[in-house]
């Protein structure tokens, strides 16, 4: 009887341990979601992919890059703390290592400002703005009279595909990938 007990405990060990790196066929994507580190966080985020993520076996990484990339075809649009290119290969080649397929994502459409400021695409390109009799308010607060959540850009202006689909093509080259995520609430 004890060698049954001991028995059982270990196979039901092994297959925690094992389970856990192991690709469950009916949920072949094992993700996580997290926001892209800034410019001076690299190594930091490279550790956590390689000792938190990949021995999690997480197999899918969708990094919230927006704006946090330096980016060569609309320059303007970086945020200050934008991660370099070379810092990006840093973090493709751990995940690629670590067999980790990485979606970047810009939000496009919705989420062009957020809690009263304004994000890069609008403040350079203000004639993109879906909505701009609505002022930005000093502080804001949800609900609000006007009824706006948060800024969008208009879909339907000439001249705004050219200036995104430039910075999803250059991020989708910059991280070496065939995937992106493009928000869009």
């Amino acid at each position: 009887m004890k060698k049954s007990i001991t028995f059982i405990l270990l196979l039901g060990m092994a297959v925690s341990l094992f389970s856990q790196n192991t690709v469950d066929p009916l949920f072949p994507v094992k993700g996580f979601c997290i926001n892209a580190p800034s410019t001076g966080q690299v190594d930091r985020f490279l550790k956590f992919v390689n000792e938190e993520l990949a021995t999690r076996g997480v197999n899918t990484l969708l990094l919230l890059v927006d704006y946090g990339y330096r980016y060569q075809s609309y320059p303007q649009l970086r945020d200050k703390d934008a991660l370099t290119k070379a810092e990006v290969k840093k973090i493709v080649k751990a995940c690629r290592n670590n067999k980790i397929r990485i979606i970047p994502q810009i939000n496009l459409l919705g989420h062009q400002s957020w809690a009263g400021n304004l994000n890069p695409l609008l403040t350079h390109f203000p004639e993109f703005d879906e909505t701009p009799h609505v002022k930005m308010p000093e502080k804001y607060v949800w609900p609000n009279p006007d009824g706006l959540y948060c800024k969008s850009y208009c879909p339907l202006h000439p001249d705004v595909h050219k200036v995104v689909f430039a910075l999803v093509d250059e991020i989708c080259d910059v991280f070496e990938t065939d995937a992106f995520h493009a928000g869009m609430d």
